[in-house]
């Protein structure tokens, strides 16, 4: 059985910076989000094992989301100088050693994720490894959500059951939950009044965004106010949250091990004084053999 799995970059990034204290090497180039990111990248692929692998980044310019709703994700405070340079550094190590990356101006990781994920159903078992619980409404059968936890904990795989059993919910109805609750870290309004319980509730009731407007006579009085007043911000945070999933995506086949070069990555890893993300790379050669005619001489 044949496995893809789709990385959160841009998620995982963010864990390796802030999960460590500023690390630098002897040029003083400060690194422990590119340290804690490769870390994270080697213990799951090593753990996971898959086929195919995509590593997906968000980008800097105004996307989609933004262009429609120009508060999207606006609560969000401006992280600090030196991580946009270790991220700029990291991308150079992924796209000059062709490190199954892949990014698209206008568009977020989760985009791109579900976009390989839909346009890949002939492959057997899909993991999707990510913090960001918008991803959830990609679960099913054969989709399954990593989200990592902190420390040594394992890391949670979600499958449609476990969605249901912690929010209440199946997948493919949490654009409807957060058309009504609206999502604080996307800065989503949703309808003012309408928490947690009463959006799950509607939702099971319901079913979907739409079905509780074409029922709108059964809700009362200030409630029923409240979704006439706020139509149109729901369906919009529906919208939103609503991953996109026909992107001009790459071939899978482009995202085997095969194809990464590793002298290459070696290369640089040697220049940053990466020593344990080299050591990491060639226990992945030797889980994957096929990356061995791409192996640097050093070895």
């Amino acid at each position: 059985m044949k496995t893809a799995l789709y990385i959160d970059g841009t998620g995982v990034f963010f864990r390796g910076y802030y999960g460590l204290p500023p690390l630098k090497n002897s040029k003083n180039q400060t690194l422990q989000g590119i340290i804690g990111f490769f870390n994270i990248i080697f213990r799951t692929l090593e753990t996971y094992n898959p086929d195919y692998f995509v590593i997906c980044f968000d980008r800097s310019e105004e996307t989609q989301r933004k262009k429609e709703y120009p508060d999207y994700k606006a609560n969000r405070s401006k992280a600090p100088d030196d991580l946009y340079a270790q991220m700029v550094i990291l991308k150079t190590l992924l796209q000059s050693s062709n490190f199954n990356y892949l990014d698209m101006a206008g568009f977020e990781a989760d985009d791109l994720i579900a976009t390989l994920n839909k346009k890949n159903q002939q492959i057997e078992n899909h993991l999707i490894y990510s913090s960001d619980l918008d991803l959830l409404q990609l679960t099913t059968s054969n989709t399954k959500i990593i989200k990592p936890q902190n420390g040594s904990k394992p890391d949670i795989i979600f499958t449609p059951e476990l969605v249901l059993e912690k929010y209440e919910i199946h997948p493919h109805q949490i654009t409807d939950y957060k058309g009504l609750h609206g999502d604080s870290s996307d800065n989503l309004k949703g309808i003012p009044g309408v928490g947690k319980k009463t959006a799950t509730k509607l939702i099971n009731e319901y079913q979907s965004l739409e079905n509780i407007y074409e029922n709108i006579e059964n809700l009362k009085g200030k409630m029923k106010e409240k979704f006439e007043e706020n139509k149109e911000v729901a369906f919009m945070c529906k919208r939103l949250a609503t991953l996109i999933e026909d992107l001009d995506v790459p071939s899978i086949e482009s995202f085997k091990f095969d194809g990464i070069d590793t002298e290459k990555l070696q290369t640089m890893f040697a220049e940053l004084e990466l020593n344990k993300a080299s050591q990491n790379l060639k226990k992945l050669i030797k889980q994957h053999p096929e990356m061995e005619n791409n192996q640097s001489q050093l070895f």
